[in-house]
């Protein structure tokens, strides 16, 4: 297994289990943006890291805007 598809398992992972010891749906939202960046990561390989990483930030700023618009 490569190392960048284990890091971003194990990174969604890490931000779940954060999730059920700090409760608020913060992290939970960037756990499903680390699960797409493995999905993405693992399906194409040879992506850049600093594509991953902006992979990581746009879908986590959206949710986690859409998810205070929807709370609010």
């Amino acid at each position: 297994m490569r190392w960048d598809v284990f890091a971003w398992a194990a990174f969604a992972l890490l931000l779940f289990a954060a999730e059920t010891l700090a409760p608020g749906a913060f992290m939970l939202w960037l756990g499903f943006a680390a699960v797409a960046v493995f999905l993405g990561v693992l399906l194409i390989p040879g992506i850049p890291l600093l594509a991953q990483v902006a992979a990581l930030i746009v879908p986590s700023s959206a949710s986690i805007q859409a998810h205070r618009q929807w709370f609010s």
